[in-house]
């Protein structure tokens, strides 16, 4: 089952909900596979906040770089947890410049 929120732009507070949801994940193992839902970018917004990769700092400063990093550190942060984390990216770029 993956689950989590529509979008990540508070690191600090998706590794408090990655850890709610391994206790969930170890107290279900071996009835129900659960995955963290991670994403980074708004699909469907066509105004306003793009998503942490587009602006991580939430100041229009749009920091695409930083938001990179921050997200990659996260998704690893999680997996070392031993927590499945699902994502989607939302452009060809995003995916070929991922491992930086």
């Amino acid at each position: 089952m993956v689950i989590g929120p529509c979008s990540i732009h508070d690191p600090a507070a998706a590794k408090e909900y990655a850890a709610v949801c391994w206790r969930y994940a170890m107290s279900l193992q071996g009835e129900l596979e659960i995955v963290m839902r991670v994403y980074f970018e708004k699909p469907r917004t066509t105004v306003g906040w793009k998503g942490l990769i587009n602006d991580p700092h939430m100041d229009n400063s749009f920091q695409i770089n930083d938001g990179l990093r921050i997200a990659r550190k996260l998704l690893l942060d999680i997996n070392d947890s031993g927590l499945p984390a699902a994502g989607e990216f939302l452009d060809m770029i995003t995916r070929n410049i991922w491992p930086i």
